[in-house]
C-alpha cells in the first residue's frame, strides 16, 4: 500500500476521487470552546457546551495509519491549519488539476456549525487537525465498503481536469479562491 504527499513524484489524476476522513472544523471546535468558555457559557446551555466536551475527550478519529490502510494507492493529507479549503486550493495548485466537490458531503458537526456562526467564521477554513483530505482511485463497487469500513469516511467530490476548483451548494456553484486566513485566528 502506497501512501503518498502532495509532492509525490506520481501524479494526482483527474477522475480521482476525493474523500474526507473525520469532521470539518473539528480542532477549532475543541479550540474555541478553550478559548472562549466565558462568553459560551453567556451564549449557550451548560449541557450544550458539556456535549462538546465530552466529543472532545472521547471522539477517536481513524490515525492516518489506519486510513491509509483502506486504500492501496492514496494522498493523504492532515486538514490541521487552514482546514479543508486550504488542503483542496493547495494541493489543486500543486498537482495543477482542479476539483468539483459538494459542500453538503462535507462531514460537519452540527456543534461546529453553531460555534462558527456565533463567531462569524467558516468551518471549511478552520482547524480540522485529526481530519483527513484523501485522494484515491478504488473501483467504483468498493468506495460503499470503504466508507462503511472507516465508518468517519465521506465521498465528497471528483479531480478535474480543468483547473477550476468548484464547490457545489445545492443548484450553486462557486469557485474556491485562495484561502488567506485560517479562521482561528479570528478569534482572540
Amino acid at each position: 500500500m502506497k501512501h503518498k504527499e502532495w509532492n509525490s513524484m506520481e501524479q494526482i489524476k483527474p477522475g480521482d476521487y476525493i474523500f474526507i476522513s473525520g469532521y470539518a472544523g473539528l480542532e477549532g471546535t475543541f479550540e474555541i470552546l478553550k478559548r472562549q468558555e466565558e462568553r459560551l457559557k453567556a451564549h449557550y446551555a451548560s449541557s450544550f457546551l458539556r456535549e462538546i466536551q465530552k466529543k472532545a475527550e472521547t471522539l477517536h478519529l481513524p490515525k492516518q495509519k489506519e486510513v491509509a490502510s483502506y486504500f492501496q494507492d492514496a494522498y493523504i493529507k492532515e486538514l490541521s491549519e487552514g482546514g479543508i479549503y486550504q488542503a483542496l486550493y493547495k494541493m489543486a495548485m500543486s498537482q495543477k488539476v482542479g476539483f468539483d466537490i459538494d459542500i453538503f458531503k462535507i462531514p460537519i458537526l452540527q456543534e461546529t456549525i453553531e460555534l462558527c456562526e456565533l463567531f462569524r467564521i467558516n468551518p471549511y477554513q478552520f482547524n480540522s487537525g485529526g481530519s483527513y483530505l484523501i485522494i484515491a482511485n478504488p473501483k467504483k463497487e468498493e468506495i460503499k465498503h470503504l466508507i462503511e469500513e472507516d465508518g468517519f469516511l465521506q465521498l465528497i467530490g471528483v479531480i478535474t481536469e480543468s483547473p477550476d476548483k468548484l464547490i457545489r451548494s445545492g443548484d450553486e456553484v462557486k469557485h474556491l479562491q485562495r484561502p488567506v486566513l485560517n479562521e482561528i485566528e479570528k478569534i482572540k
